[in-house]
């Protein structure tokens, strides 16, 4: 991801979204570090995500835009639970300018944001009713 705010980063690929027509916009965090997320990139790009860039930190990661109803799929076929979850939030809300969405180690987390801000933010684990109970945090 690059040095912008992230909030300008958003705003950017909204941008680049409206101008390509996309519907319900989100954009796709996607950690090399992350099997799921790596997993989603092939099935949206036809290929593999590759190695990290040289000197990429463990945190390095893919920014892919797509439209919700790709996004929705692939959330539901790679993210477990959590994902799912996450796929029934953008369904129910059509009206959010644009998402972004993150498949990290331990789960999914997700952003919305309306007019340039972030109107809510969540996180789920990818699988949550065969965990054993704990602390979690997603990172």
């Amino acid at each position: 991801m690059p040095d912008d705010h992230p909030t300008d980063y958003i705003h950017k690929k909204l941008e680049r979204a409206r101008a390509a027509g996309l519907a319900q916009p989100v954009l796709l965090v996607l950690p090399w570090r992350s099997p799921r997320a790596r997993a989603v990139f092939e099935a949206l790009r036809g290929r593999p995500m590759g190695p990290p860039p040289p000197g990429a930190g463990p945190g390095a990661a893919r920014a892919c835009l797509a439209g919700g109803a790709a996004v929705r799929r692939l959330l539901v076929e790679w993210a477990g639970e959590g994902g799912a979850c996450v796929a029934r939030l953008l369904a129910d809300h059509p009206a959010i300018d644009i998402w972004a969405v993150a498949l990290l180690t331990g789960g999914v987390r997700c952003s919305a944001f309306v007019g340039g801000t972030r109107v809510f933010v969540g996180a789920a684990r990818y699988e949550w009713s065969t965990a054993a109970p704990s602390r979690w945090g997603i990172g």
